[in-house]
């Protein structure tokens, strides 16, 4: 009998049901919604021990916010941002490559963040 484990495109990351389910969350949100990315950002570090995510995996998630151009985030805006690991290191206070991998990890493990893998 043979198992088969779906993966992403590129990156040949494994897929779980969670994974799959916040993505499915993400583009079911209301398009008319905005919300300023700093005062989500607060109310994500007062759950951070419910959600999972730890205290180095919200130093990258703001250093990810700050490539966002906009204080605003809206859902038919674009949300996308694509620094180097070398730049969000940066951000992140000089957070080792490795270290940086794994929180980035936990980021969508918790649902705060979507990776879209690309072929570059």
């Amino acid at each position: 009998m043979h198992t088969h484990l779906p993966t992403t495109p590129f990156g040949r990351r494994s897929m779980s049901l969670g994974l799959m389910a916040s993505q499915v969350t993400a583009q079911a949100v209301t398009p008319d919604v905005v919300v300023h990315k700093w005062k989500v950002f607060q109310h994500i570090r007062e759950a951070r021990e419910a959600i999972g995510a730890t205290d180095r995996a919200l130093a990258i998630l703001s250093a990810l916010l700050s490539f966002h151009q906009e204080t605003t985030m809206c859902a038919d805006g674009d949300l996308v941002v694509f620094p180097s690991n070398a730049q969000l290191s940066d951000r992140a206070n000089g957070m080792s490559p490795a270290t940086l991998r794994r929180h980035i990890a936990i980021l969508v493990h918790c649902g705060l963040v979507i990776r879209r893998d690309s072929p570059n």
